[in-house]
C-alpha cells in the first residue's frame, strides 16, 4: 500500500464521502477527507496531497475558489472537479481557471479512482513523487522544488526504475540488467551504482521527504516520507 500518497477529497456529501474514501483506500492511498471549502484548503496546506478532488458547490468556499487559492502557489498538483453539477458553464468555468479535468457524479467513483492513478503514475511521461519532486521520464529532467536537474544515461535510468517502484526495494541485480551491459564485473556494477545513487541522493537534498536508501545486500528503495514522521 502506498501509504505516503495522500489524496484530498472534499465533499459535503456524507454518502459521497463514504463511498469515495473507502475507494481511495483500496486502491492504496491514504484518503484525507474534508467537507467544506475552507477545510479542504488548510488540509491541502498541511498534508500536501499527490492529487486533490473537489465538489464544486460546498459551504464556505466553493471548489472553484479553493483551486484558485491553491493556484497562487502551487501549479503542478493535479485538480479534480467531482460534482454532480452538470451545467455546461460549470464545465467551462472549470477551463478558465486551468483545470482540464472535470468528471460528474453520474459515474462511479470507479472513473474516478482511474483518473487519480493516471494523474499519480505517470501522467504525461511524469512522476509525482511530492509537491516539490517530479521526475519527467521523457525528458529525463528532475525538478526539485525550483530547480531542474537533466539526467543522462545511467542515472536517468535509476530514476525512472526507482520511481516506477517508490516504496518498495529494487535489487541491486534487477538495477544492474537495467543499466548495464552484462560484460562488465559484478564489482565494477556495485562501485557504479553506489556513485550514480549518491549523486541522485544529492539532487533531491532539498525535500527531505524523500530518501534513497540502500537495503545492505538486497538493493535500493525511492522512500516517501510523511511530514509527521520527520
Amino acid at each position: 500500500m502506498d501509504k505516503e500518497i495522500k489524496i484530498l477529497f472534499a465533499d459535503d456529501d456524507m454518502l459521497v464521502c463514504t463511498v469515495v474514501e473507502q475507494a481511495i483506500f483500496e486502491a492504496g492511498w491514504k484518503p484525507v477527507i474534508v467537507h467544506s471549502g475552507r477545510d479542504a484548503y488548510e488540509q491541502y496546506l498541511r498534508n500536501r496531497p499527490a492529487v486533490v478532488v473537489l465538489d464544486i458547490a460546498m459551504p464556505g468556499m466553493s471548489g472553484f475558489e479553493v483551486a484558485q487559492l491553491i493556484r497562487q502557489d502551487d501549479h503542478l498538483t493535479p485538480i479534480i472537479f467531482y460534482s454532480g453539477l452538470t451545467d455546461e458553464d460549470y464545465l467551462l468555468k472549470s477551463i478558465e481557471l486551468g483545470e482540464k479535468f472535470y468528471i460528474t457524479k453520474n459515474y462511479s467513483e470507479r472513473l474516478l479512482i482511474s483518473k487519480i492513478k493516471s494523474l499519480i503514475y505517470e501522467p504525461n511521461g511524469k512522476f509525482i513523487i511530492t509537491d516539490k519532486v517530479v521526475y519527467d521520464v521523457f525528458n529525463s529532467d528532475l525538478n526539485v522544488g525550483n530547480s531542474t536537474y537533466h539526467l543522462t544515461g545511467i542515472q536517468a535510468q535509476l530514476m525512472r526504475v526507482l520511481c516506477e517502484n517508490r516504496n518498495r526495494v529494487v535489487s541491486n541485480t534487477h538495477l544492474y540488467d537495467m543499466c548495464w551491459s552484462k560484460s562488465l564485473y559484478c564489482l565494477t556494477y556495485k562501485k557504479q551504482l553506489n556513485k550514480h545513487i549518491n549523486k541522485l541522493r544529492k539532487l533531491l537534498e532539498d525535500d527531505n521527504r524523500v530518501i534513497i536508501s540502500c537495503i545492505h545486500g538486497i538493493g535500493y528503495s525511492l522512500k516517501v516520507n510523511d511530514i509527521g514522521d520527520l
